[in-house]
């Protein structure tokens, strides 16, 4: 059986060359870089202008298998695409299982969020960690200019 760093391995490799395929399919006849000058993005890609720095409050609640909220429960927003993991903002769950915490250092590309990054917010609780994909949530925050994402419930069965 494939360890999960294996296959973690595994998917990063068939992402990446997934990618020139994504770009080369969706390329414009533009002369301009979405990415600016000051990139090495290729040309007439479909992603936009990157955007760094971006700070946003997370918000969500930690529950249990029954729905329930689940207090001292340990929440951290990651950035994937980073090699190692950089860990963006995190803290820590009240008594009723909601937290909430300031993430920085996030970044932006317009129209390319499922294909170039991946934050994931993990939620752990004594030795059980759930993980959670939030890309769609930070985007359309985003999007409306909105400064808090809510990411819902995370359960920890």
């Amino acid at each position: 059986m494939p360890t999960t760093s294996a296959i973690r391995t595994w998917l990063t490799g068939v992402a990446l060359l997934a990618l020139p395929l994504t770009v080369a399919c969706n390329a414009d006849d533009s002369d301009e870089n979405p990415f600016g000058d000051d990139t090495d993005g290729p040309q007439g890609s479909v992603c936009g202008t990157p955007e760094y720095g971006i700070e946003l409050f997370m918000t969500g609640r930690v529950t249990d298998g029954n729905g329930r909220g689940t207090g001292g429960a340990s929440v951290k927003l990651y950035d994937y695409a980073e090699q190692p993991p950089v860990v963006l903002g995190e803290g820590l769950t009240d008594s009723s299982g909601t937290f909430g915490f300031q993430a920085t250092d996030i970044t932006s590309i317009p129209d390319c969020w499922l294909t170039l990054l991946d934050y994931q917010m993990e939620a752990t609780l004594g030795t059980k960690t759930e993980s959670e994909q939030v890309n769609m949530d930070m985007w359309n925050a985003i999007q409306s200019s909105e400064s808090m994402v809510d990411v819902g419930d995370i359960a920890i069965p």
